[in-house]
This record gives structure tokens, sequence and C-alpha cells, in this order.
């Protein structure tokens, strides 16, 4: 990320970034990265963590078995995603199925 902010990068790519990080460090980041994101950066980020799915991205786009089988809006996040997600999470092969 701090290479990122140097270089004035268009694109950022991470993978679990908060793994292993302290609520003090993660809530920092996210703050990093909205920053980032409001200054026209494209963030795409790997992350099994709702809370932190919630609290940073614009647009969802869940994928199972390398295909994208759901895409929301920040605004259907916190109101549908979760029980949109939960036959995803628990190995069901598309909605619906769990």
């Amino acid at each position: 990320i701090g290479r990122t902010l140097m270089q004035e990068a268009e694109l950022l790519l991470l993978d679990e970034p908060f793994a292993n990080v302290d609520s003090d460090t993660v809530d920092i980041l996210i703050r990093i990265l909205r920053q980032m994101a409001d200054e026209g950066v494209t963030i795409i980020i790997v992350l099994h963590d709702m809370d932190h799915l919630r609290r940073l991205a614009d647009e969802v786009l869940m994928l199972n078995g390398g295909h994208g089988r759901w895409v929301a809006p920040s605004a259907l996040n916190h109101q549908h995603a979760p029980a949109q997600m939960v036959p995803f999470t628990l190995g069901g092969r598309h909605a619906g199925t769990a």
C-alpha cells in the first residue's frame, strides 16, 4: 500500500490485506484505502471477512468456482449480501443451493 501511495498507481490489487492484522491497524488501512478510492485509485480486494467488506466495498463480485455468481453495489451489501452469499460460503454451486 505504501509503495502504491508513493508511485501514485491507478490500480491496487490486494489479497486478504487484513489477515493477521490487529483491529486498530485494520481501521487505519481501511481509512487509507477509502481515501485512495476517493482519489480515483481502482482497488480490487480478495476478502472473506464480511465486516471488512461492508466497511470498504463500493461494489461486490462474489466468485464461486472461478465464475462471477453475484454482483451488487454497496447499497445492497448491507441489506442483502449475507443471505445471498450463504449458499456460496457453504459450498453451494449457485444462489439458492446449499
